[in-house]
Formats: C-alpha cells, sequence, structure tokens
C-alpha cells in the first residue's frame, strides 16, 4: 500500500549498468527492477539525479515496455523523459563527478508485469567511454497511483 507523501528510492548499478560507451544521439536500455512498487510498476518519477565522470547532453526517456523505442506508435509505448544538458552537470570544487538533477513529472508503468522502470539512456554529447562506475542514475518515484 502506498504513502502520500513518501518517495521511493531507485538507483542502477554504476558497476554492472549503463557501463558500454555511447557515441553521439546513442542510447542504451535498462529495465530497472523495482518490486517495492508492485508487479505494474506504477507511480511518478518525480526527480532524477545522475552522477557521471563526463558532462555531456543526457535523455532518459521512459517507456511502459522493454520494447521502448520502436517505429510505430501502436507499440511504442513512450512515457516521458527527462533532459539535461551541460551547464547542468556541476561539480564540488572544480573536482570529482558531474552531478545532475531534474525535478521532472513522469507517469509510469509496467505493461508487462515485471515490476520494471523501462528506460532509455540516451548521449546527445561526444562519444563516451566504457567503463563500470562511470554513470550512476538515482530516481525518486512517488508510488501514490489510487491504491
Amino acid at each position: 500500500m502506498s504513502q502520500l507523501g513518501r518517495l521511493h528510492r531507485v538507483a542502477t548499478n554504476p558497476a554492472t549498468q549503463f557501463i558500454n560507451a555511447l557515441a553521439q544521439n546513442a542510447s542504451e536500455y535498462l529495465g530497472l527492477t523495482i518490486g517495492e512498487l508492485g508487479i505494474l510498476a506504477k507511480g511518478r518519477v518525480v526527480h532524477v539525479a545522475l552522477r557521471t565522470v563526463e558532462n555531456k547532453d543526457w535523455e532518459i526517456y521512459f517507456f511502459a515496455t522493454a520494447a521502448n523505442n520502436t517505429g510505430l506508435p501502436s507499440t511504442n509505448k513512450y512515457l516521458g523523459r527527462c533532459a539535461f544538458v551541460v551547464a547542468d552537470g556541476k561539480q564540488i570544487a572544480g573536482a570529482g563527478l558531474f552531478l545532475y538533477d531534474k525535478t521532472c513529472d513522469v507517469p509510469i508503468h509496467d505493461e508487462g508485469g515485471a515490476s520494471k522502470v523501462h528506460m532509455v539512456l540516451v548521449n546527445r554529447g561526444t562519444l563516451t567511454t566504457a567503463g563500470a562506475d562511470r554513470i550512476g542514475v538515482e530516481l525518486h518515484i512517488d508510488p501514490t497511483h489510487g491504491d
């Protein structure tokens, strides 16, 4: 049962997820398991925090299924996106990771019943470097969806 005002924190594992090199405008899919929101993974992404080694323009797209960016409106289950530009990435005292955060309001649900947030990370900048522990994404999800 959801509780009003309670946000669920769901994060990627930077050691094993989003570790591939991404060319400009290339993307990588991740089905992030969030069982605590129920089998349909219903809720609203209200905040996204992004931590990266490289300062780029990034976009995170949300879909209702793993078959995400299809070429047909009847099968493309796009739900919304959060976008970050280079100017959004800030370092503390000019060192360390680039930190981004964005308030957004994207209703999400999993039509496949796998308790996942289906998201696609897109690099809008130049080629990224491959490797573990280079990109971390944290979602804050409001699970209040009428139950």
